[in-house]
């Protein structure tokens, strides 16, 4: 006999299907240990794009892997990769695996961040798509109370 105390399960799918009811446990934000890894970097425009980024308190993480797929700096808790720009082909299909796990897709080009102005316009491009995707979903604290306000 399994006991659920909803008020301790935040993130918890519901579903019906007839004759079963299924539940399953939904992802929710990371967390992720803050470590100086600008060493990881592999060209000098991803060490470039790590220190402005680090300068605007983003803490990216350097070669980050889902599954197979390996990110050239991803900011976890924001679902963001951000990827260099290398074959159409591929990039379309990294991009729809990834979209499948709720990861958001930038690509950037090695050349364009070689200085701090070409880096420091592509780090507020970023800014204004968090801005634009963030601004509908609801924060935590509301999903949190979702399960118990309507059970």
């Amino acid at each position: 006999m399994w006991k659920l105390a909803w008020n301790t399960c935040h993130f918890l799918h519901f579903s019906f299907s007839v004759p079963y009811i299924q539940f399953k446990q939904t992802n929710g934000p990371t967390l992720i240990l803050v470590k100086n890894e600008r060493e990881l970097c592999q060209s000098n425009g991803e060490k470039e794009l790590y220190e402005q980024l680090i300068k605007e308190n983003m803490y990216p993480t350097p070669q980050h892997r889902i599954g197979h797929i390996s990110i050239n700096l991803a900011l976890v808790p924001y679902r963001i990769a951000l990827m260099e720009k290398k074959n159409d082909s591929r990039d379309q299909k990294i991009m729809r695996k990834l979209r499948k796990k709720r990861w958001h897709v930038l690509y950037f080009e090695q050349d364009s961040l070689a200085t701090a102005d070409a880096c420091s316009s592509y780090i507020q491009s970023i800014f204004l798509f968090m801005e634009q995707e963030f601004e509908h979903t609801d924060p935590p604290v509301r999903r949190k109370n979702f399960f118990t306000n309507h059970f």
